[in-house]
């Protein structure tokens, strides 16, 4: 994957900066920008909540099962990770 950790520097809003990057990525970027929810999938697997976005991105790349296309991959973190727990 290319360098996602210059995205973490751009200074812009950090929905807007990965929302702009996941439209060029080539559906290598998982479709979740909100913090809190990354917040929950950062310690989901095992990392510290206040993990850089690119951190978080690589790891649910890195976790994607091949026969999930991104945005069903994306739904099970809804499913098991916020619907679960409300």
């Amino acid at each position: 994957m290319e360098n996602l950790e210059a995205i973490d520097d751009l200074k812009l809003d950090d929905i807007f900066k990965w929302k702009i990057a996941f439209l060029y990525s080539n559906e290598r970027i998982i479709p979740i920008f909100k913090r809190d929810w990354l917040e929950k999938i950062a310690e989901h697997f095992g990392l510290q909540k206040n993990s850089p976005y690119s951190l978080i991105h690589r790891t649910m790349i890195s976790h994607k099962p091949s026969r999930f296309s991104i945005h069903e991959y994306a739904s099970t973190f809804w499913k098991e990770l916020v619907e679960r727990r409300s």
